[in-house]
């Protein structure tokens, strides 16, 4: 995907109300990770785990495109997302481990933070896993990100 954030260290960023599989995310979140305004705005903004699973990691490669910035990254869960109520904002989102940041030392170069086994969250079939980008140092104007994105988990039965 490619992730564009304007000029801001506050403000946390993912996908666009057209999904994660829209190529293009620019969605302003506001200052916490952990914000859900209401189901409908935030369930197409991440990736439904239909399984009863345990979270172990992730593994982010990411290029800044415009500038080398830094970024973190947060992945964030929200066990029993659909529980039946789309207008309800009484779901909680927490963060799986706290922000990493990625040091981007010079542009179009690719940057990997690999978190593959490093916790252990045991969440119920149906969870939905969201993205959180926030830029950790500024030059003028929008920074542009590359990047991909594997979490990484195993099937409980």
């Amino acid at each position: 995907a490619r992730l564009t954030v304007d000029n801001n260290t506050s403000n946390y960023f993912g996908p666009n109300s057209q999904g994660t599989n829209y190529y293009y995310w620019n969605r302003d979140l506001g200052t916490s990770s952990t914000t859900i305004t209401s189901k409908t705005q935030t369930m197409n903004s991440g990736w439904k785990l239909p399984y009863k699973a345990v979270l172990t990691g992730y593994h982010l490669n990411i290029q800044g495109r415009t500038s080398n910035d830094d970024i973190s990254f947060t992945l964030v869960y929200c066990d029993g997302m659909f529980d039946g109520n789309v207008t309800s904002t009484s779901q909680t989102l927490v963060e799986a481990e706290g922000a990493q940041t990625i040091t981007i030392t010079t542009s179009n170069n690719f940057y990997v933070l690999d978190r593959r086994d490093q916790f252990t969250i045991s969440v119920g079939a149906m969870t939905m896993l969201y993205p959180r980008f926030k830029k950790t140092s500024t030059s003028a104007g929008t920074t542009g990100y590359d990047f991909q994105l594997a979490v990484e988990y195993y099937v409980v039965k």
